[in-house]
């Protein structure tokens, strides 16, 4: 079967997609990757073929972007009390702004072109392009989700509700989106309804969260419409002949063991501040520090004289690191909380945008971190986190247990699983309409 992998985002999103695309491969699927033209080289390295789709998402579209990715209201009091008839203007004018900017024409033209002889089209996102591209490709499409937050907002699944005709276009944001996408359909020469109606147009079945139910089992996932596989680690090729240069295996072997700081693909508008910030953190209980610079800017002060405890790099095995740090902090990705969780390694979440709000919050009912204000935190506040919270008995223990159940899952191969069913039934659907 030849497969379609669209994935829409940077590297917290692309790296699953890559796991999952090498895992059909190595099944005997053939996969293109239709990805953000600035990542091809990720799926190069993996030796999957790749072909840009629109949206960039590369390291320096990113950091040019970086006061895009912090969602924090300027007045956070005044958030807090605004009435919820003015949130939700704010949103729907929000997402106003990303339909006029967003070129869904080009998007759906270069989707339509990855499917060229493709069977299915596995992809990230229900509301970007995905299920016209399929339709006019005349192929199935299933959704795999990396973010389970998408899944869990009620106002996101009664938004896809609505468009598929469960409940009438009342919102302005479904109205708003409905008008965006029929006005693209005429455009593609599709009719004003798909061929198999609006019902399941949105929520394919299935759709496939990448996420462990050991994770989201403080939720009520019962509502969801969805199959919980396990996480999908992705193993860069590299990392099998990596090995750790001496200063680097000898700094994480010091007792006490080091923390991590790691904002991977978040850009951060003030890195100096926040890295002067943990720097001083860690110095105040002792700890020695690995900073790991990935595309958030902390590259810009690696060169300061920081002391012989702070060890700058830019990007490392998170296995290897993690399984060896006293405990993590980061932005509350959820492709780095897996790892932490998969190594057991405690952690604290700064989160700053997007999902990283909620996945902070699964952090704190999971007993596995604490979360902190990222811009009003002091090195003192910061330091008394760090040793009376995230670096107790407590949370290691929770850690460890919920990392040994994580060990035991393996997502992707039951992700493979549900994709072939998946194809299997819907050709077997189309069959009995012939």
């Amino acid at each position: 079967m030849q497969i379609t992998l669209s994935s829409f985002g940077t590297l917290g999103d692309l790296f699953p997609y890559l796991a999952l695309g090498r895992a059909l491969r190595d099944r005997g699927h053939k996969v293109v990757m239709a990805i953000p033209g600035g990542l091809l080289a990720y799926a190069q390295r993996a030796r999957l073929d790749a072909l840009p789709c629109y949206t960039h998402h590369g390291r320096e579209h990113v950091k040019a972007s970086a006061a895009g990715f912090d969602h924090w209201p300027a007045d956070l009091a005044a958030a807090v009390t605004e009435p919820e008839a003015q949130t939700r203007a704010k949103t729907e004018a929000e997402q106003g702004k990303w339909q006029a900017s967003f070129d869904l024409k080009a998007r759906i033209q270069d989707l339509v072109a990855a499917c060229k002889n493709a069977e299915l089209l596995v992809c990230h996102s229900l509301v970007a392009g995905e299920p016209v591209a399929a339709e006019i490709a005349g192929i199935p499409c299933v959704q795999a989700e990396v973010a389970p937050e998408r899944l869990w907002q009620g106002r996101f699944r009664s938004f896809l509700a609505e468009l598929e005709g469960k409940s009438p276009l009342k919102s302005l944001s479904a109205r708003k989106y409905f008008e965006w996408l029929q006005r693209h359909r005429r455009e593609t020469g599709l009719p004003e309804t798909p061929r198999s109606g609006w019902d399941g147009y949105f929520w394919s079945v299935p759709t496939l969260l990448a996420a462990s139910p050991l994770f989201l089992a403080p939720l009520d996932t019962s509502g969801w419409k969805a199959e919980l596989c396990g996480f999908w680690f992705y193993d860069d090729p590299e990392d099998c002949t990596w090995k750790p240069d001496p200063e680097l295996a000898a700094f994480v072997e010091r007792i006490p063991a080091p923390l991590v700081v790691s904002f991977s693909s978040l850009p951060l508008v003030e890195p100096d501040r926040i890295l002067a910030l943990h720097v001083e953190a860690a110095r105040q209980i002792g700890r020695p520090l690995v900073v790991l610079t990935g595309w958030s800017g902390l590259e810009e002060s690696a060169g300061l004289p920081w002391g012989g405890d702070v060890l700058v790099r830019g990007f490392l095995p998170q296995d290897w690191l993690f399984a060896r740090a006293a405990a993590v902090i980061h932005h509350g990705g959820i492709g780095t909380i897996a790892r932490a969780l998969r190594n057991a390694c405690p952690m604290l979440v700064e989160p700053w945008g997007n999902d990283q709000f909620f996945n902070a919050l699964l952090v704190l009912k999971n007993g596995v971190g604490v979360a902190a204000h990222p811009k009003k935190l002091t090195a003192r506040e910061l330091a008394h986190l760090l040793a009376a919270k995230v670096l107790s008995q407590q949370i290691k223990d929770r850690v460890t247990a919920i990392g040994e159940g994580i060990r035991r899952e393996d997502g992707i191969r039951e992700a493979v699983r549900l994709i072939e069913n998946a194809f299997q039934n819907s050709s077997h659907s189309r069959a009995a309409t012939t």
